[in-house]
């Protein structure tokens, strides 16, 4: 396996020594048609992902499949990619492609996840090994046949793109961070994962779980809020990682909100109902058992005994915030709970222990019309996103906001990562800086020596 591996690893950087020297305009018609023909597919490769996979909806499936080709696409066309980036005082910043990136892709998101990273590798001029999620190397080969013909037909180097489909586990994994031909690893999955992609001696991007407390304010209207947080948990069966984990909800507005909520299609659950999904929904380890992971909320209901109808949701409602409870923790899953609160304090309080327990740095959401109180929300959120009266999964991923798209989003140090941003080809550079001379009283470290010496 080590000599497959180290031809591979050859192969990428050959082809990356071929690649860096091609012109803008043909990388960008590359990414072009590598965008297009992948958004052409969408829909099969989403009904191939459910297939494959039995996680998540076909048509959200199909959603983030064209966010992150055409979605994407729509953002390098206007970038600048490698090259000169900015030009001030005396500085050029200059965009430099990184070489040669390993990135590993999750089972949740397989078709958007390499289609996405592949754009972005491509765009900073570099070739790109991508590891999928064993349990997606269907859909990987499938997008694997597809890249290879579109790269042909641009003349591009054979081996510019690798999608491992038959790797050998975690060892062969960890063998390809540490390889000497690898210059930067992309680490898309749980947190050992991304754990051992810092500790494999080579620079690391990695990302953190999701779990965001979303604060339905007293002042929130919430017809507005409950119809976005129901279309934005239940957003392809909860894997979404940006996705709303717990309403946390005033007491003014919560008869309102648990009305609604049904009105949309929830189910809140009563107390019993609660305890028996805790109980046979999540293993001794306090994490939803794997076969419901990713399922509709109607198949989880149906699992563990629930007269629910169809619902779209399963609400449910919880007394506190307790780390041993496993539905204060991120499911992917259309499960949310409800905490209902006395109060801004109190509901600052609720959401910060949400994120204790699990998903800091990562999300959280806010529905009010007051501008001050969204500040102290933010301020008081050890979070790298903060959404506002809007749809958290959708948010993430830039179809209702104006972050780039993504499926790799940064927690920062809160979460155990080093970015806090939407994960995209500026972070698949390095940026050199070619810096002018200027006079001592025009630089800030000039005029501090200068009034030093006086």
């Amino acid at each position: 396996m080590s000599g497959d591996r180290d031809r591979q690893a050859q192969a990428a950087q050959a082809a990356w020594r071929a690649f860096v020297s091609w012109p803008h305009e043909r990388v960008l018609a590359l990414l072009h048609d590598l965008a297009t023909d992948h958004a052409r597919r969408a829909w099969d490769l989403a009904e191939a992902t459910v297939a494959e996979t039995g996680m998540g909806a076909v048509a959200d499936k199909a959603v983030k499949n064209l966010v992150a080709s055409v979605g994407v696409w729509e953002v390098l066309r206007d970038a600048p990619g490698v090259g000169v980036l900015v030009e001030d005082d005396g500085i050029v910043s200059i965009a430099r492609p990184v070489g040669v990136v390993f990135a590993i892709t999750p089972v949740t998101n397989p078709g958007p996840s390499l289609i996405h990273n592949i754009l972005s590798a491509l765009m900073g001029r570099n070739a790109i090994v991508l590891s999928p999620h064993h349990a997606t190397t269907g859909v990987a080969g499938d997008v694997a046949a597809h890249v290879a013909a579109v790269l042909a037909r641009h003349g591009a180097p054979e081996h510019l793109v690798q999608i491992l489909t038959t790797r050998s586990g975690r060892d062969e994994t960890l063998a390809w961070m540490a390889h000497p031909a690898v210059d930067l690893v992309l680490a898309t999955g749980g947190a050992g994962l991304v754990r051992a992609a810092y500790r494999s001696g080579k620079p690391a991007v990695g990302v953190g779980p999701g779990n965001a407390p979303c604060w339905i304010a007293a002042d929130a209207d919430p017809v507005v809020s409950v119809a976005a947080i129901v279309d934005s948990a239940a957003f392809d069966h909860g894997l979404t990682c940006g996705s709303e984990s717990h309403l946390v909800v005033d007491a003014a507005v919560a008869r309102d909100t648990r009305a609604l909520l049904a009105e949309h299609g929830a189910h809140v659950l009563g107390l019993q109902e609660t305890q028996r999904l805790r109980r046979r929904a999540f293993g001794d380890h306090g994490r939803l058992h794997a076969g419901l992971v990713g399922r509709s909320a109607t198949e989880i209901a149906r699992a563990v005994g629930l007269e629910a109808g169809a619902p779209r949701l399963l609400v449910c409602p919880v007394d506190g915030v307790q780390d041993d409870d496993p539905l204060c923790h991120e499911s992917l899953a259309p499960i949310v709970t409800l905490l209902r609160v006395d109060g801004d304090a109190d509901a600052l309080d609720t959401c910060r222990a949400l994120l204790d327990v699990d998903g800091a740095g990562h999300s959280a959401a806010v529905h009010t019309a007051d501008d001050r109180r969204v500040a102290r929300f933010a301020a008081a959120m050890p979070v790298s996103r903060v959404f506002v009266n809007g749809p958290c999964a959708h948010g993430t991923v830039g179809v209702t906001s104006m972050l780039d798209p993504t499926f790799t989003v940064g927690s920062g140090t809160w979460g155990g990562c080093t970015t806090t941003g939407n994960v995209g080809w500026r972070d698949l550079v390095n940026v050199q800086r070619v810096v002018h001379a200027r006079p001592t009283d025009l630089t800030p470290a000039g005029r501090a020596l200068a009034a030093s010496s006086r």
